[in-house]
């Protein structure tokens, strides 16, 4: 009967100890989010860009958000484009993102610009692949 007692005791103690590191263990990182919405508009012709500045305020993923039902330009049903994010500071491209909207589609489109990106200043690139141009809401999303 002693041996039960010290078992559970040492069970209860050891479930109490990793219960108070797991709690500290979350509340020490919890990551901060950063959101801002805006518009993009770019134009039909193929090769054009627009850009925004932003930056981002720690090491962390910097994603985007088109919202559904954009406007297409020039008649198009859809507009075939691409995005990227590039690092103001050391002038390196996180790569270019397929970014493809349809006219009347209610889907939000999202792209993921990096996971770790360095806390730096950054543009975000968008460039007209084919079709129509577009203009949509966007919600930039940057978390660390």
């Amino acid at each position: 009967m002693l041996k039960l007692n010290k078992i559970k005791k040492l069970s209860i103690t050891t479930m109490a100890v990793v219960c108070a590191l797991s709690t500290a263990a979350a509340i020490g990182v919890s990551a901060q989010t950063y959101q801002w919405t805006h518009i993009v508009s770019l134009a039909t012709n193929p090769g054009v860009m627009t850009s925004i500045s932003t930056s981002m305020g720690g090491t962390g993923k910097m994603s985007e958000n088109f919202a559904g039902y954009p406007t297409i330009f020039d008649g198009y049903s859809r507009s075939s484009n691409k995005a990227r994010a590039v690092n103001e500071s050391t002038g390196k491209s996180y790569g270019w993102k397929n970014l493809i909207l349809t006219k009347n589609s209610p889907g939000i489109v999202s792209i993921t610009y990096g996971e770790r990106l360095s806390a730096a200043p950054y543009y975000v690139q968008y460039q007209n692949v084919s079709d129509g141009g577009f203009r949509a809401s966007a919600t930039l999303i940057k978390k660390y």
